[in-house]
């Protein structure tokens, strides 16, 4: 999977998804489906509103590539190449 964006990039876009679709895409970069992140959430419409707003928001097309900027935003982070701190700007 090529990314086109660079880390920085990611930051910006990350800080754009609200708590929940971080932690809704966390599930998604550990393999979990729709239908196991509804359970966990309890809802199932709203997941895949908040996967099509995060591949939206990220500007990928598919959630393996999403799954692929969250790891490397993890790598950056846990290299201690930038911080994250959340963004208001979509707070549900």
């Amino acid at each position: 999977i090529e990314l086109h964006l660079n880390t920085s990039e990611i930051e910006i876009s990350l800080k754009l998804l609200t708590s929940r679709e971080l932690v809704i895409l966390a599930w998604v970069a550990v393999g979990r489906m729709n239908p196991e992140i509804a359970t966990i959430f309890g809802v199932s419409l709203a997941v895949e509103r908040n996967i099509s707003s995060i591949l939206q928001t990220l500007d990928v097309e598919n959630r393996f590539t999403a799954a692929a900027v969250f790891w490397r935003w993890r790598y950056h982070l846990e290299k201690g190449d930038y911080s994250f701190e959340e963004s208001d700007s979509k707070t549900p």
